[in-house]
């Protein structure tokens, strides 16, 4: 089946998730995190985007970027293909190192820009790794209030919040402290998995209580106790969309 285009940003900006083959911890170590920093710098430097922020965790690295002439596709290809190379490598290994080629959704304003990027650098606060934010090495907060372990980030949107840059860091301090309650990248993906779990648990259930049961009914099921897509639920039953959405009309 052929990938589906990904929707291309009006403003330029995404936020991009990438995570280890069934979240397996392929940033575990400081020399695979600053590994991927390497690469990411000189990404940039070869290809010209900007990275407006960024995080890396054991498993997976969230980072908010501005693309140029050259498309958010193009620009993870590079990145993922490169730090595959490495990783494999160094591990002696084959096959996958990234679940999927990426996560991603595109920023459409400022104050969506904004939150996305205290969600990212706020990554190892609710991961209960850190309790102060600035005490995290491998984010880009500590480049924006000016004191970075690394200098691979773009921080002049410090001016959407004050051009005077004192008074734009202090702001930027205080809105960091806000807790973030917005589903992003990361919590849609949970929860996407979550509704496939129970999904499979009401078919095993279902089963388990008639040997008859048809797809049909089981269509009717998932549609009624889950969020699941009719796409998803159509290729978990192995039957024609179609009919899914034929019995999601007759529901209604």
């Amino acid at each position: 089946m052929p990938r589906i285009s990904r929707a291309r940003s009006e403003s330029g900006y995404y936020h991009i998730m990438i995570r280890g083959n069934n979240k397996k911890n392929i940033f575990e170590y400081v020399e695979d995190k600053e590994k991927l920093i390497e690469i990411i710098k000189k990404n940039i430097t070869e290809d010209k985007w900007k990275l407006r922020a960024y995080c890396i965790m054991d498993n997976h690295a969230h980072l908010l970027i501005e693309e140029n002439d050259k498309e958010v596709s193009e620009i993870m290809k590079k990145l993922n293909v490169t730090y595959a190379m490495y990783y494999n490598k160094k591990h002696k290994s084959t096959g996958h190192v990234f679940q999927d080629r990426y996560k991603s959704e595109s920023i459409a304003d400022d104050a969506y820009l904004l939150t996305v990027m205290r969600y990212i650098h706020q990554n190892p606060i609710k991961a209960g790794i850190i309790e102060d934010i600035k005490d995290y090495k491998w984010s880009s907060y500590n480049e924006y209030i000016g004191k970075p372990e690394n200098r691979i980030t773009d921080t002049d949107l410090l001016e959407m919040l004050s051009k005077n840059k004192k008074e734009a860091i202090k702001e930027f301090i205080e809105f960091h402290k806000e807790i973030e309650d917005e589903t992003y990248l990361e919590d849609k993906e949970e929860e996407k998995e979550n509704e496939e779990k129970k999904a499979w648990t009401l078919i095993q259930d279902k089963i388990s209580e008639s040997a008859s049961v048809n797809k049909t009914e089981l269509a009717e099921l998932l549609l009624k106790n889950t969020k699941l897509s009719h796409r998803k639920i159509a290729e978990m039953l192995e039957i024609n969309r179609g009919v899914v959405q034929r019995i999601g009309k007759e529901r209604k």
